[in-house]
């Protein structure tokens, strides 16, 4: 009988916690990448709503927030372009995106370069 009772719970629980790291083809979890130069970071976050945010530090102090509008449930990869503060994403479901980032300045760049770089570590995550 209690087992009856509990076992709705107990399973409710367990995919309540184990829901974020079974259920995405990007096995989404937290995340921080450091720059080359090492001054920035980057912590990849989801909100509320199974978007990937972008929470840029400099010197351990938040510069800004960004929302990528890729969503977790697709599969992406993020990284720093070698020797430059840019940051390259690419997303099964947007494509690629860069920002650059320059002292507290973050600006939304994309060349040929970038694309090409941003599907190279995609290919690298999930080859």
């Amino acid at each position: 009988m209690l087992l009856v009772v509990f076992a709705p719970i107990i399973l409710g629980l367990v995919v309540a916690f184990a829901y974020p790291y079974f259920m995405t083809p990007s096995n989404h979890k937290a995340a921080s990448v450091l720059s080359s130069d090492k001054l920035y970071s980057i912590d990849i976050q989801t909100n509320n709503n199974g978007i990937l945010e972008l929470h840029i530090y400099r010197d351990n102090k938040k510069l800004i927030v960004l929302n990528t509008r890729a969503s977790i449930y697709q599969k992406y990869a993020i990284g720093w372009k070698h020797q430059e503060n840019i940051i390259v994403m690419y997303s099964s479901d947007i494509g690629t995106r860069a920002w650059s980032v320059i002292g507290i300045k973050v600006t939304k760049v994309k060349t040929k370069e970038h694309e090409k770089y941003a599907k190279e570590l995609y290919n690298k995550k999930y080859s």
